[in-house]
């Protein structure tokens, strides 16, 4: 499944349909059924290259 496609994932209130929208430190992440997310920073990279993000869970 992927939440992208189905119109699941906002990001600052704008609707994401592709996952090709960059995002920046102070972004509110929304996706249906799973929460709502500050993104905080980058942390790092992973060995095969991907990015490690620093999120805060609203509550």
């Amino acid at each position: 499944m992927k939440p992208f496609y189905h119109g699941r994932v906002f990001i600052n209130s704008e609707n994401i349909l592709k996952n090709a929208k960059l995002i920046k430190p102070g972004d509110t992440i929304t996706i249906r059924g799973k929460g709502k997310f500050d993104f905080i920073e980058i942390e790092g990279n992973t060995r095969k290259g991907r990015q490690i993000l620093k999120m805060q869970k609203y509550v």
